[in-house]
């Protein structure tokens, strides 16, 4: 099912150079989401929000790779021996804001906004993204 939604989430981009990679990523979101206890679609609309699934994207403020990864975070996936551009390190930072703020929704507003309670906007952008989840979960059953 995840190669199913990378595909589509790709689908857009015929010139994005993620598309080529689409089995290997599609592959490591099911690695490391059964690694982190993260489900492999949430990290799959993640990426694609954060980046449209490129490691080679960098942001306005510095943000690195697939997951938009800067500051601490970055240091504490290099701490942990993972490389911050690729999925590893978005699904470790996810699990690690999980076991943090006790739930899947406040660690992600922590991940978005660096707390529990999250921003009006980190809160918007979660909902969103936790209903694109369940939308592409019941498309691709």
């Amino acid at each position: 099912m995840t190669l199913k939604i990378v595909l589509f989430l790709l689908s857009g981009w015929i010139a994005n150079p993620a598309t080529k990679h689409a089995v290997e990523i599609a592959k490591d979101f099911d690695r490391y989401g059964a690694q982190y206890d993260v489900d492999p679609v949430l990290l799959a609309v993640m990426a694609y929000q954060e980046s449209s699934m490129r490691t080679d994207r960098v942001g306005k403020l510095g943000e690195v790779g697939m997951f938009q990864v800067h500051g601490r975070s970055k240091k504490a996936c290099k701490a942990a021996g993972i490389q911050p551009l690729g999925v590893e390190c978005g699904a470790f930072l996810i699990d690690m804001n999980r076991r943090f703020c006790g739930s899947m929704k406040r660690g992600l507003y922590r991940y978005m906004s660096g707390d529990c309670r999250g921003t009006p906007r980190a809160r918007r952008k979660t909902s969103a993204r936790l209903r694109k989840v369940e939308r592409l979960k019941a498309r691709f059953k």
